[in-house]
């Protein structure tokens, strides 16, 4: 995963009440379907993901 300044011509967009995410083509191959959350623990913070048909991932 990558912050990116802005949203190139081939790339998803995807609103989520006040976030904004950019997904490019490769990736939303994957994570189409999929659950993104971002969890804290008192070993850091990060994000999981969920994808269809998995237990975990």
């Amino acid at each position: 995963m990558a912050l990116e300044e802005s949203k190139r011509e081939d790339d998803t967009l995807v609103e989520a009440g006040d976030l904004r995410f950019i997904i490019d083509k490769d990736a939303m191959r994957y994570l189409s379907g999929a659950t993104v959350d971002y969890r804290e623990s008192f070993l850091g913070g990060g994000f999981t993901i969920k994808g269809p048909g998995t237990s975990h991932c």
